[in-house]
């Protein structure tokens, strides 16, 4: 492959990223409500509608700031855990793949 060639596809992968890392971020905030759903740990909706991802320069974070999400998660003496974030990030790793393939390919096109 020719330099010119490396040079727009290295470009083609940076420019790419934020839009993977976007994508990644809303499927998985959908993906987190879904469980809280699924768990039925709705009370006032506060938590589920608190879901938001943010995204770095090669991070993407989803959460909530919602503080009594920790014992959800991880349970308190009193309470047994209903994990909903951990579990739910580990089922769709392999659709965050393919997001992130996605976003590369359509970044590549024709190159």
């Amino acid at each position: 492959m020719a330099k010119g060639k490396w040079e727009a596809a290295r470009r083609a992968v940076r420019e790419s990223i934020p839009n993977a890392l976007t994508a990644m971020g809303l499927f998985g905030v959908g993906a987190v409500k879904v469980k809280i759903r699924d768990l039925n740990i709705i009370d006032t909706g506060n938590m589920l509608n608190s879901m938001s991802h943010s995204v770095g320069t090669e991070t993407v974070r989803i959460g909530t700031n919602v503080e009594y999400a920790v014992y959800h998660e991880f349970g308190t003496k009193l309470m047994t855990a209903r994990p909903f974030l951990r579990p739910t990030i580990e089922e769709e790793k392999a659709e965050f793949r393919n997001i992130v393939k996605y976003h590369l390919q359509k970044g590549l096109g024709d190159i």
